[in-house]
């Protein structure tokens, strides 16, 4: 009786392991960093964005290049000043400095932060286009590329994509 139910079992569990699966689902992937990185408006985007980080990295340069200036004039007057003088000058020039370094990291925050919520509004522009693309080819899933380890190259709808988003975003 015993030995039955472990045969019935191992049968069971045998007949489980080898069964195939059969789907109508259609999957397929996208590379989201390189529509990203190839669309005409995100394109657009990212030059915008590069052009803000250029004009905030000149202004940070200047502020720099008269801090340096302040420090040298310091340095040629240490001989000349009195040494209260010459302390209150070197406290001013550091507080000077720590804002200036505290306007640097926020203005790299600001830059970050506005990129990530551009590029934000730009998938969520691209979100429609992509469920259409689903509809018409009858497609039930699609997985970013960067998460997938392996799939058939027939399966990669990126190409498409970045045509359409091309062709229907301006």
């Amino acid at each position: 009786m015993i030995i039955k139910k472990y045969l019935l079992f191992i049968l069971f569990f045998i007949l489980l392991t080898f069964s195939k699966v059969w789907s109508n689902e259609s999957i397929a992937f996208l590379d989201v960093n390189y529509i990203v990185k190839k669309s005409k408006p995100a394109i657009s985007i990212i030059n915008k964005i590069e052009k803000l980080k250029e004009q905030e990295t000149k202004k940070l340069k200047k502020i720099e290049d008269e801090l340096k200036k302040k420090n040298n004039e310091i340095i040629k007057s240490k001989n000349l000043l009195s040494e209260k003088e010459l302390n209150d000058k070197i406290i001013s020039l550091k507080k000077e400095a720590r804002n200036f370094e505290q306007k640097k990291i926020k203005t790299i925050n600001e830059i970050n932060k506005k990129r990530a919520t551009e590029l934000n509004k730009f998938l969520q522009l691209i979100k429609p286009i992509i469920e259409e693309y689903m509809k018409e080819n009858s497609i039930s899933m699609i997985i970013d590329k960067k998460n997938l380890f392996m799939a058939k190259s027939n399966n990669d709808i990126t190409k498409d994509i970045l045509n359409l988003v091309n062709k229907k975003i301006k």
